[in-house]
Formats: structure tokens, C-alpha cells, sequence
């Protein structure tokens, strides 16, 4: 997202698509692979049934922000690719 807005010479326009589409992206991407080592570190540091070790695994990865925040990403990608197709056609006037 952003990549046909600078191409088209909107450039204020690409950066807040690429900047808010990478944030979300990033974000998603971090809070996932958080997740992921401490479920490793749990999952290798002895008894995974345990008192509490299923529970803890439970909450490592917070469906409901990484959903959101794909959500973002997935809504940022179409408002791009909508503002694009406008443009376009507006600019082959």
C-alpha cells in the first residue's frame, strides 16, 4: 500500500498508506513472535501439564489484537488499492 500513490506523485498520501499498513504489520508480526518464544521457553522448561502451564499457553497470543490489528492492515490495503483505481482514472482524463 502506497507504492501507486508515490507513483502517481501523491506522496503524502503513499507515506500515511506505507507507514499505518507497516506499523499494523509490524506490530502484528512482533506481538506474534513474542508469543512464540515464550511458548517455546514454556514449552521446554519441563512439564507443559503442569499446574498453570496450560493457562499461561492459553494467553500468549491475543487473538483479539492480532486480529485487530490485521484487520487494519487488511483495510489500509483496500482503501489503497480504491484510492488508487480513482486516481488512476482520474489522472487518464
Amino acid at each position: 500500500p502506497g507504492a501507486g500513490q508515490f507513483y502517481l506523485g501523491q506522496r503524502l498520501a503513499g507515506a500515511v498508506y506505507a507507514l499505518v499498513f507497516l506499523a499494523s504489520f509490524i506490530a502484528t508480526l512482533a506481538i506474534f513472535i513474542h508469543g512464540y518464544f515464550k511458548y517455546i521457553n514454556l514449552s521446554s522448561s519441563g512439564d507443559i501439564l503442569d499446574s498453570g502451564n496450560l493457562e499461561q499457553i492459553a494467553h500468549l497470543f491475543p487473538a483479539g489484537i492480532i486480529s485487530a490489528l490485521s484487520a487494519i492492515g487488511i483495510v489500509i490495503y483496500l482503501a489503497s488499492t480504491i484510492h488508487l483505481a480513482v486516481s488512476r482514472s482520474r489522472s487518464a482524463k
